[in-house]
């Protein structure tokens, strides 16, 4: 992404000074954050990832921050904001709101061995079962039942493949769906690769709740199960299994939202496709690498396509 917010190495010795985070050496602007600024910061004290809130509400940020706050205190993998020396998590530089985080150590998930898929879903378990107990003054949902809505254009057709079309026929099948049954909860809402950061087969943080809010449960787990288990070369069995029965091990889930995350699994994909087509417009300096990752899922949408609901429920039980 083009920086938003350019700054330079003065910027930011003014923004260290108010933190006791060490001096600034270096900075490196992060491109994949598509919808804020965020810097990578070393100073003498370690590294450091300093996000400027570009299309980020004030009052939404301050939400997500409560939420990462319960969720740091009940021992979840998260990366809490550092207070500035006068107490604040969230401060003002030239006009620009912004946060500093300290740098965790990890990546995106390449490989994604046994370990490492169920040390995933145990504690994403967890973060579901917590997050289920919090109560907040404020609430944040996005349009009411969504993955029950039509979310594309009037006209679709990717790579021979009429989206569109593929979207008006999964919403018809979800008519069958008893949404009284699916239990809502906040959460992350964008709980999938890019998002965690691993290390030694272990998920260290779960990062970026810029799309947190009020939902299904199911749409949580949906997202989850998809990048590890939905591949271009097919469905993975075995992981989705492994990950469903961990993370039942902390919420059991009842027969509609088993159903409901098959569905949700692939509306997903369709509305992550419809996501790219938007992205390409709006950020042509990453236009080469938005058509792979499109091409990417428009393959997964027919593999999942593919997959049964009653093979999903049967793994799942």
């Amino acid at each position: 992404m083009t920086i938003i917010t350019l700054l330079g190495a003065k910027d930011f010795r003014d923004i260290l000074s108010g933190y006791d985070a060490g001096s600034y050496r270096s900075h490196k602007h992060i491109p994949w954050a598509l919808q804020n600024t965020v810097y990578l910061l070393k100073t003498t004290r370690g590294r450091y990832v300093l996000k400027i809130l570009e299309e980020s509400d004030v009052d939404f940020f301050k939400y997500q921050l409560r939420i990462i706050d319960y969720a740091s205190r009940k021992k979840l993998p998260v990366a809490r904001m550092i207070k500035s020396l006068d107490g604040k998590e969230l401060i003002i530089h030239e006009g620009k709101r912004m946060c500093l985080q300290k740098f965790i150590d990890g990546t995106e998930p390449r490989k994604y061995t046994p370990a490492l898929i169920a040390d995933i879903a145990t504690k994403s378990g967890r973060l579901s079962k917590a997050l289920m107990r919090l109560k907040l003054n404020r609430r944040y949902i996005w349009i009411k039942d969504h993955q029950f809505k039509p979310k594309g254009p009037r006209r679709s057709i990717v790579e021979g493949i009429n989206i569109l079309k593929e979207e008006q026929e999964l919403l018809k099948e979800l008519k069958a769906i008893d949404r009284g049954k699916l239990r809502r909860s906040v959460i992350h809402g964008d709980l999938h690769g890019v998002n965690l950061l691993v290390k030694d087969d272990k998920l260290l943080a779960i990062i970026d709740w810029d799309d947190c809010h009020e939902d299904y449960l199911a749409q949580e787990l949906a997202v989850i199960l998809l990048d590890p288990c939905v591949r271009r070369a097919g469905v993975r069995k075995d992981r989705l299994k492994l990950m469903l029965r961990e993370y039942q091990k902390h919420v059991k889930l009842n027969h509609e939202e088993k159903k409901a995350t098959y569905y949700f699994i692939r509306k997903r994909v369709i509305t992550t496709i419809y996501w790219l087509q938007r992205q390409m417009k709006a950020h042509p300096d990453m236009k080469r690498s938005l058509e792979r990752m499109l091409k990417k899922k428009l393959k997964i949408y027919e593999k999942i396509k593919a997959f049964r609901l009653e093979e999903f429920l049967e793994l799942a039980r």
